[in-house]
């Protein structure tokens, strides 16, 4: 029971900290994300931002392409390390609500894939929400990309409004195992953002090779969690979701584990290029 104090004076904190902005403790608990009613829940706020995305990002390349770098060391040290540690935050809340639903009676099966739209609301929903909204904020990585001259890859680009889509797609169709694809990437944003932290500080963690090899069996994992869940759902009604969000997410995440190791191929396996000899 002890994690369950831990959890309820935590939340009281959270609550304590919003209500200067109206948000109090029964708005936490009751929390719905509702299309056209929550804040930026329409669909037009995730395709307007793509848009902007993928024009904007061409227009700032050539809008630099004789400019020098401006100073954004510090810039990048803050962005990076308020990622990391609200992807630990997000992640811990959202363990905290999981042991919750074990200590209720929840067996791990209906932890895993019965949470149907009810049990979703309040605080599980919330930290959803707040997973969403952070997937705006990560466009600013390119954005900083672009101010610095690096190349921008296709797998950076497709990524980010990809991971939008997906986000949106799941808290609007209530999937009820979302939170297994949601924890996951909550880890890898915590360990990854941290290693950018510290290497826009000139401090060298040998993780690179080790982040990519996290995200690609993050996707791993994700596939076939989500083939499990969506594959219940078509044969026996038994996991919460729409067929929609199943095709949905596992394209996307398929092709990201596809892009993924596709990057670690590039990266860590170069061959050495042949030297031609001319006659």
């Amino acid at each position: 029971m002890a994690s369950i104090s831990v959890r309820d004076t935590i939340w009281s904190l959270i609550a304590t900290l919003a209500a200067p902005f109206g948000y109090d403790e029964t708005w936490i608990n009751n929390f719905e994300f509702k299309v056209g009613e929550t804040a930026g829940s329409h669909i037009q706020f995730p395709v307007l931002a793509i848009i902007m995305y993928c024009a904007g990002i061409p227009l700032l390349q050539r809008f630099m392409q004789n400019r020098k770098d401006p100073p954004l060391k510090w810039i990048l040290v803050v962005h990076n390390l308020f990622l990391s540690v609200m992807s630990a935050i997000v992640a811990f809340l959202i363990i905290l609500e999981l042991i919750h639903f074990r200590q209720s009676g929840y067996d791990y099966f209906r932890i895993f894939c019965l949470f149907n739209y009810h049990e979703q609301v309040g605080r599980l929903t919330l930290l959803y929400y707040i997973n969403y909204l952070l997937k705006y904020y990560e466009f600013v990585d390119t954005i900083f990309l672009a101010l610095k001259h690096k190349p921008i890859g296709f797998l950076h680009a497709y990524h980010h409004p990809a991971t939008l889509v997906l986000t949106w797609g799941q808290i609007v169709d209530a999937s009820g195992a979302q939170w297994f694809v949601i924890l996951l990437n909550l880890f890898v944003h915590t360990v990854m953002y941290f290693y950018y932290g510290m290497a826009a500080l000139k401090i060298n963690i040998p993780w690179k090779r080790v982040v990519t090899v996290m995200q690609i069996l993050q996707f791993v994992a994700d596939l076939f969690a989500c083939y499990y869940g969506w594959g219940l759902m078509r044969l026996r009604q038994q996991c919460f979701g729409t067929h929609r969000a199943g095709i949905v997410g596992l394209f996307i995440l398929t092709s990201y584990l596809y892009l993924f190791i596709d990057f670690y191929d590039a990266t860590y396996h170069q061959k050495p290029s042949v030297v031609k000899k001319t006659v």
